[in-house]
């Protein structure tokens, strides 16, 4: 984002500046709820034609892409009642029409607090921040803005004398939908605006030229793409030539060639990266460098001993755009049950301004949390990188602070392996047709906990998906991530390996390139013998300094030595005799392989192998064509235990077919919280 020039911030600070705004600024606030130039020509002449008039003109001048000579047959073909109805139609929307509505591009032109803003849009988005009570967007002016109409001398001759910034006028220079006999669409409608060369200029060009005089020029909005735009553009400065003092266009990268564009034209573009956040961004950075000692402020915030971390947190908030839809949904994640929802549309800026000095209030949440820090972990991710890297540090600098015990701040610490572990259950009160999920995360400092929530029997996926968000909303974001599910053994057939988040619910987990998952029996958990002889195991290996792994082929079994790890294939696993003696011999790692059919949810050889005590079994639940054998014996020879799943993730990705491998994986460092108060909410996941 590039620094922007003197000049324009002399003429933001002293009232100088002229935004001129065109229908791009409109778009950013519904791409659905406006029709573009094409769309609004093609509706007038679908007008002609249900008024059974004859649209062949229409339609070939379309065709030829001549837009405004559509619109001239339009309107002598249907007269101005029937032609302003097609606008007003297509035009004449409100605020409540806008559902989805984000006015943070529209409220950050407004910040630069102009007197006068001129527009080519019929819409009145221009003054939608003003409908939006009693949430009036932060920095701008608190009168509502006035229309101003071509066909009014009187206040056209008062524009060039009109400064005040909290009286501002909206100059409709090709006229509104609130009064359309002031459109300026047909052919003939331009040419009486703009007329040609020699001509005598119209009373609103003659007013421009006045009113520009020594001012500076802003184009906001318009899509240098469009011919047609780029006419309307090259028009305005031609006849404002020599009265401005300069003009600057803020365009798409890439849009225009900055160096040939309006030349000698005395105009400098401003690029931004694209529409949306990079331009309210750019709108921001504007406001930013004019007023560098006036940040914007939310409603006051007070908590005793903490006004340096706000004003710290304010100062790095300066710049940043945020959707209102990313504000609504973190908000509703962190606030406390006391506080109201906040509307989901609006200004971003404003919006995440109120929710901090809504949820600052509060101490800590039912979970032990600072609200706070919940909501900005939320918001973390929708932010553009740059900005998401300074609010995260100050995430990390406050937690100390705002923490209520002192692992919450070392869970978050920056480096370092993060471990996540579910635990699903049958429901004890709703019996198997309900699950009890309950998550929790180790970044180093003990185990903390994600969330407790009660989901449908088999909703793998919904359990995925709120995993998936609360690691986001927490900022896990470590480079080694390990993600355990501990299931009753009859649900291991579930391909758990192969859950993902669902994309339109939340966005790419932070848990690295790739992330790992295991599944460990929730049996085995429960089992005191079989929890003792897993960590008597798991303690030789870690005594023996994580030695690698080193399978053995059963059909080799004879007296081989079975210490490190054994390929059991399905018919071999129902031999009592060859279980009891991997059991015996202490294995580390048992891979199963599938014979004719798949291994059975029921198999005998996974009862006894989880309760020898045998750290790890890969299961191997999907034949392939590939040499499947050897492919995981190269993958897990000489594989350091801690590194195996790693391992097996990277096979699997490298992997040319689906193969279907469940690892459970037990650390007998890694077992859920006994004693944790932190017991099952019954709630619907969706309450």
């Amino acid at each position: 984002m590039g620094v922007t020039p003197g000049e324009l911030l002399a003429a933001v600070r002293s009232g100088e500046v002229v935004p001129f705004v065109g229908a791009g600024l409109s778009v950013s606030v519904d791409r659905t709820l406006f029709p573009g130039w094409k769309e609004l020509v093609q509706a007038l002449a679908d007008k002609t034609i249900d008024e059974k008039l004859d649209a062949s003109k229409i339609a070939q001048a379309i065709a030829q892409g001549k837009l405004e000579d559509a619109a001239q047959h339009a309107l002598d073909g249907l007269g101005k009642k029937l032609f302003g109805g097609v606008v007003v139609d297509k035009f004449g929307k409100g605020w409540n029409d806008a559902v989805n509505a984000d006015l943070s591009a529209v409220s950050a032109l407004w910040r630069l607090r102009p007197p006068v803003v001129i527009t080519t849009n019929y819409d009145s988005v221009l003054t939608w921040p003003w409908d939006v009570r009693p949430s009036l967007p932060l920095g701008v002016a608190s009168a509502r803005p006035t229309p101003v109409y071509n066909d009014d001398p009187a206040e056209l001759a008062s524009l060039a004398q009109h400064t005040d910034r909290e009286h501002p006028r909206v100059w409709h220079l090709h006229g509104a939908v609130s009064r359309t006999d002031t459109v300026v669409l047909a052919r003939s409608q331009y040419d009486a605006l703009y007329p040609q060369a020699g001509a005598d200029p119209s009373l609103a060009v003659t007013r421009l030229r006045d009113f520009i005089a020594g001012r500076t020029l802003l184009f906001v909005g318009y899509s240098l793409e469009d011919e047609l735009v780029m006419r309307q553009v090259q028009r305005v400065l031609e006849l404002t030539k020599g009265y401005a003092s300069k003009s600057y266009v803020l365009a798409k990268k890439d849009a225009i060639d900055p160096k040939t564009a309006f030349k000698d034209l005395n105009t400098q573009v401003m690029e931004f990266e694209d529409f949306g956040l990079p331009l309210i961004e750019r709108l921001q950075a504007i406001r930013v460098e004019a007023w560098p000692d006036e940040p914007l402020r939310p409603e006051a915030v007070s908590r005793d001993g903490f006004q340096g971390l706000w004003n710290d947190l304010f100062a790095r908030l300066r710049g940043v755009a945020c959707a209102p839809a990313d504000v609504g949904e973190a908000f509703a994640a962190a606030k406390p049950d006391d506080v109201a929802r906040i509307e989901c549309r609006g200004d971003g800026v404003s919006l995440l301004y109120t929710a901090i000095a809504q949820v600052a209030r509060y101490c800590v949440g039912r979970d032990g949390r600072h609200p706070l820090v919940r909501f900005l972990g939320g918001v973390v991710p929708a932010l553009r990188e740059e900005h998401r890297a300074s609010v995260q540090e100050w995430l990390d600098a406050a937690m100390p602070e705002l923490a209520s015990a002192p692992h919450e701040a070392a869970a978050r610490a920056p480096a370092g392996p993060a471990y996540v572990l579910v635990r699903v259950a049958e429901d004890e009160d709703a019996g198997p047709q309900h699950w009890d999920v309950e998550a929790w995360v180790d970044c180093g400092a003990g185990m903390t906990a994600l969330f407790a929530d009660r989901f449908a029997a088999g909703d793998f996926q919904g359990v995925t998906d709120r995993l998936a968000l609360r690691l986001i909303q927490e900022r896990v974001a470590r480079p080694e991530t390990t993600v355990a599910f501990l299931l009753p053994r009859a649900w291991l057939c579930h391909p758990v390996h192969g859950l993902a988040p669902t994309p339109e619910q939340v966005p790419e987990p932070p848990l690295g390139k790739r992330h790992r998952v295991v599944v460990r029996s929730l049996e085995r958990t429960r089992s005191p013998r079989a929890r003792a002889l897993l960590d008597q195991a798991w303690q030789r290996w870690m005594a023996e300094g994580g030695a690698p792994l080193d399978l053995t082929d059963s059909d080799l079994a004879g007296g081989a030595n079975l210490e490190r790890g054994v390929w059991l294939r399905a018919p071999d696993s129902e031999h009592p005799a060859l279980l009891q003696t991997v059991a015996d011999g202490e294995s580390t790692c048992v891979v199963l392989e599938p014979g004719s059919d798949e291994w059975p949810p029921d198999s005998k050889a996974l009862d006894t192998l989880l309760q020898a005590g045998v750290p790890v079994v890969l299961w191997v639940r999907k034949k392939g064509e590939v040499d499947l054998r050897q492919t995981a014996r190269d993958a897990l020879a000489q594989v350091p235990l801690h590194d195996l799943p790693q391992r097996i993730c990277d096979w699997r990705k490298q992997s040319h077919e689906p193969l279907g491998l469940t690892l459970l994986y037990d650390d007998a460092d890694r077992m859920p919280p006994h004693g944790s108060d932190y017991s099952i909410d019954r709630r619907t996941n969706d309450g």
